[in-house]
């Protein structure tokens, strides 16, 4: 908003509210009870004198000019110099309080909707006042939005004046646009929304976007369809494409032999268009800061360039289970190698009471290739390495 300010953008935003400073002082009083002392002006010039802008209190614009006095005891927070003059409101020297700010915000922007916190919804609160200024003053409907409930970090309020959380645009740097709309969409306005890009969070998150592309495919009149819809930035969105999974492009990442983009187009099987490989491309984008950033340990692994140590804690049951996954490396895809992987866990005995594989067959993998007890989904991880690699490792480890 700054750069707005001092570039005279917001200039005819500004006269505008001065020149209606009576009518939008009834407002606040009737509204919200809030009472203005006769020729306040809702705007905060910068002190010529002390540089401060929250201990002024503007009065009769003339047009072009504003009174003002840099009070000593007008707000707790910050104590004025005592400076009084007259200055242009205009080209950075002044700005709008909240309610006029918003309002402003609306015209300059062109919104259309907005929602906003049970906090600023309530009745006679600051929506309902900028409601009724941008009628009063503007001639204008406010854009209609849903109240919502908080946004919580790990179950706590959002509040960055007391570090908990982000800032929008911290938000919106995080999540691309279509997937900020998606997260606003997808909870129930009476829900707290759980933003938080730490663990498994972003993941899910996408997957459900993903689940709602599909029910589009599908049917467009499904309520997981229109929530798809809605989250998309366009007016006129092409139908979703081919899309990889989330979690995969963070797998593929850590796998040095994997190119993201020939592997996406391999499980395509043909070239990406323009927008699928857009998507692809903005994916991992995201996908790279999660891992630096937000992922769990879980999550994070890499391929040992030797046996690991680890691998010595295999268990009988557990090489014998290696020794016949090494045989079955013949091309399957991920889909396939998984269910046969399961066989051979009931093969190999690597079963619980009632015969469904147990966690030690994949462990046995996971020691064998990463050194650690778990990882990535097995099956994606031993298709996504060279067989003559996995082959390999696999025999050392059954030995």
């Amino acid at each position: 908003m700054r750069d707005l300010y001092r570039s005279g953008a917001l200039d005819r935003q500004i006269d505008l509210v001065l020149r209606n400073a009576e009518t939008i002082r009834s407002i606040h009083a009737r509204v919200a009870g809030v009472q203005h002392p006769e020729g306040w002006l809702p705007v905060s010039v910068i002190c010529e004198n002390c540089g401060r802008i929250g201990t002024t209190l503007a009065t009769g614009y003339d047009g072009s000019t504003v009174a003002y006095e840099c009070k000593v005891d007008y707000v707790d927070w910050a104590e004025g110099c005592g400076h009084g003059g007259r200055i242009s409101p205009l080209k950075g020297n002044s700005k709008l309080l909240w309610n006029e700010q918003w309002c402003a915000q609306w015209d300059y922007f062109g919104v259309t909707y907005e929602e906003g916190g049970k906090d600023l919804l309530t009745a006679g609160g600051s929506r309902e006042r900028s409601n009724e200024i941008y009628r009063q003053v503007w001639k204008k409907e406010p854009p209609p939005g849903l109240q919502h409930e908080f946004f919580t970090l790990g179950g706590k309020k959002m509040s960055t004046s007391r570090g908990v959380g982000a800032t929008a645009v911290e938000i919106v740097g995080i999540y691309p646009p279509e997937i900020t709309r998606f997260l606003m969409l997808r909870t129930h306005p009476k829900r707290h929304i759980e933003f938080d890009p730490a663990g498994m969070t972003l993941p899910r998150l996408v997957d459900e976007y993903d689940r709602c592309a599909d029910e589009y495919l599908r049917d467009p009149q499904s309520d997981l369809a229109k929530i798809w819809r809605l989250s998309q930035v366009s007016p006129d969105p092409a139908p979703p494409g081919f899309r990889v999974r989330f979690q995969l492009i963070a797998d593929w990442l850590q796998i040095p032999s994997i190119d993201p983009e020939r592997e996406a187009e391999a499980r395509k099987g043909e070239r990406l268009t323009v927008a699928e490989l857009a998507d692809l491309r903005r994916r991992i984008e995201l996908a790279r800061a999660w891992l630096e950033r937000w992922a769990p340990e879980e999550a994070r692994f890499a391929v040992a360039p030797s046996l690991p140590p680890a691998a010595n804690a295999l268990t009988t049951p557990q090489r014998a289970y290696l020794a016949r996954v090494k045989d079955e490396l013949d091309g399957r895809d991920a889909e396939a190698m998984q269910a046969r992987l399961y066989e051979i866990a009931k093969e190999t005995g690597l079963v619980d009471a009632a015969g469904r594989p147990t966690r030690e067959a994949f462990t046995a993998i996971y020691l064998a290739l990463l050194g650690k007890p778990s990882g990535p989904r097995a099956a994606w991880l031993v298709v996504a390495l060279d067989p003559a690699f996995v082959r390999l490792r696999f025999a050392e480890a059954a030995r």
